[in-house]
């Protein structure tokens, strides 16, 4: 396939997802090949995910009154 598109719409699409994707430390998974085509290179292991915020201890929470129930 020949066409050669007049905008560079899918270029700004893939810069924009690198840029999202190296702030979140997944730089070099979109690629693009030498005929000028893009390719994903996924890891062989995912990366960690972030460890969630710890909670609250039932002990330390805000008691919530219903003042309906005093």
């Amino acid at each position: 396939m020949n066409f050669r598109p007049e905008t560079n719409s899918l270029a700004v699409h893939v810069y924009r997802l690198r840029a999202k994707l190296a702030s979140a430390g997944l730089a070099g998974i979109v690629n693009t090949t030498p005929n000028g085509s893009y390719a994903l290179n996924l890891p062989t292991v995912a990366p960690a995910p972030p460890e969630p915020p710890s909670a609250i201890p039932l002990a330390e929470r805000p008691r919530i009154v219903n003042p309906r129930n005093q």
